[in-house]
């Protein structure tokens, strides 16, 4: 991972958990945007503000019935590479290489990578790592 991306995830170490400014999703948004170039944190931020406003959103936003599903619209599949998505059910996090980096409403939790359901990376990135 580039420089940006270490700065974010120190970041998130102690900023609150918040939802539509700082969640998981967010998170993970803002790694993709400090790795690819992309907007993706700017897009979504702000567009929700609890749980189930954000289950909303994702629905609306992507015509799917489950976040799961709403996620692979955003992202697609891959294989782990470091800096890429790990989710664990609805958790998003990046993956770091043999651990991965997971946001919850304490800060992050590392996790062994094996314990994500899978990883994922933009679909269309400005720039590649």
């Amino acid at each position: 991972m580039n420089v940006q991306a270490w700065e974010v995830l120190e970041q998130y170490r102690t900023l609150p958990f918040i939802w539509g400014t700082s969640d998981c999703f967010l998170f993970a948004c803002h790694i993709q945007d400090a790795l690819y170039g992309t907007d993706s944190y700017l897009e979504h931020k702000g567009k929700y503000h609890s749980k189930r406003s954000a289950i909303t959103y994702f629905a609306h936003q992507t015509h799917t019935r489950s976040f799961t599903e709403a996620i692979q619209t955003i992202w697609h599949v891959s294989s782990p590479i470091r800096g890429c998505i790990a989710l664990k059910g609805t958790a998003c996090g990046i993956y770091l290489g043999q651990t991965s980096a997971f946001r919850h409403s304490k800060g992050l939790t590392i996790l062994p990578s094996s314990s994500a359901d899978t990883f994922l990376k933009p679909k269309n990135p400005c720039k590649t790592l």
